[in-house]
């Protein structure tokens, strides 16, 4: 079997795309995938992580965004004509790739460089599979999804806002080393000690200046006696590594910093309370752990991430603030909250267990497989 997967930039796309990937991988070692991304760091490095061999199989198509705020930058006019000449590029690029590779069917995860590669399947004639990981849907699923076979939604409610011609609930597949392995062992890899209150704190795979700040301000505002017991397992992402290392050298809390970490799956068995934005990605992720959270919806993500936090919060899985809201006071109230109250965080705990997807990565792939079948 061939199968084309693509995937805009981030984490959120490009995680549950590799976990379809190796789900094609266990059942046929003879697959062949082949990538389509936009070109960003990220998808270098994760590409390249574990021996996967996917960054050689990664083919690049530059999509543009239409953002309004573009529309500030460049005269309107010739903001549309750049817009024409990139997207006639990367559709002709797509239309190439896919006539080369000669695929059974193609996936998409969403992201603009969805658009000119699932129209040139449409040209093509290949069958073709979206898969919408939000609440809400994005622009580019939400205009694909009357062209395309199928489209897989991770979230019940999110069909209604979809015009397509199959719908089927599959969940968000996430990546396998989430769920291996257990506490005890996950903080002595991590070198957190048995009996504390550990919060991971993290701003999706490039990091949060804003979740970053707040969080060490909240610490401040701790007490030596409120900081008793805790400790803190904080992915600052690359550019925030550097201060926030002095801040925690400075305070003295027991703490955890990484810039980036590849094993999540420690991470999450290693914490009990989560502190992070609100991408589909991961949320799955977390309510797979089984965790309570407190997010943070990041605001440019066209309400994406307050309708995920919002169903999270709904389900009593965790708290929402959003980032107008957000100060290092608020934070640090609802941590020690959390933290003094042990039946109201178990409750979350099991609301959140409650919320969770497994084996979107199967599912996913029996539906991808039914519909390259039917040609």
């Amino acid at each position: 079997m061939k199968v084309v997967i693509v995937a805009g930039g981030t984490g959120g796309h490009i995680f549950p795309a590799i976990s379809l990937a190796e789900e094609f991988k266990k059942r046929d070692n003879k697959a062949e995938i082949l990538f389509i991304g936009i070109g960003r760091k990220l998808e270098e490095k994760t590409y390249k992580k574990g021996g996967h061999g996917y960054y050689e199989k990664l083919f690049i198509v530059r999509m543009p965004s239409f953002q309004p705020k573009d529309i500030l930058i460049l005269p309107f006019i010739l903001k549309y004509v750049i817009f024409f000449i990139k997207f006639t590029a990367g559709f002709l690029k797509a239309i190439i790739l896919l006539f080369r590779f000669k695929p059974n069917v193609v996936v998409g995860f969403g992201g603009y460089v969805c658009v000119p590669v699932m129209l040139a399947g449409l040209f093509l004639r290949v069958p073709m599979v979206l898969h919408e990981q939000n609440v809400l849907p994005g622009q580019a699923n939400r205009f694909l999804a009357p062209f395309v076979d199928k489209v897989a939604i991770s979230f019940e409610k999110t069909g209604k806002a979809l015009n397509a011609k199959s719908i089927v609930f599959t969940g968000n597949p996430i990546r396998n080393d989430i769920l291996k392995g257990d506490r005890p062992s996950a903080r002595k890899r991590l070198g957190i000690e048995e009996d504390r209150f550990t919060i991971l704190v993290m701003g999706g795979s490039q990091g949060s200046n804003t979740i970053n700040r707040v969080m060490i301000e909240a610490i401040i505002l701790m007490s030596p006696e409120e900081r008793t017991g805790l400790h803190v397992l904080h992915l600052s992402g690359k550019n925030g590594y550097e201060w926030i290392k002095r801040e925690y050298a400075i305070l003295g809390i027991s703490h955890t910093l990484f810039p980036f970490l590849d094993d999540m799956g420690d991470a999450y068995k290693a914490s009990n309370l989560v502190i992070a934005r609100a991408g589909a990605t991961t949320i799955a992720e977390i309510t797979a752990s089984g965790l309570p959270g407190i997010l943070v919806p990041y605001p440019h993500a066209r309400m994406h991430q307050v309708a995920n936090a919002s169903l999270f919060e709904e389900f009593g899985a965790g708290i929402m603030i959003e980032e107008k809201r957000l100060s290092g006071g608020i934070l640090k109230s609802h941590i020690l909250e959390l933290k003094n109250d042990t039946h109201h965080l178990k409750r979350m705990s099991r609301n959140s267990r409650g919320l969770a997807n497994h084996n979107g990565d199967k599912r996913l792939a029996d539906e991808v497989i039914k519909v390259a079948k039917k040609v």
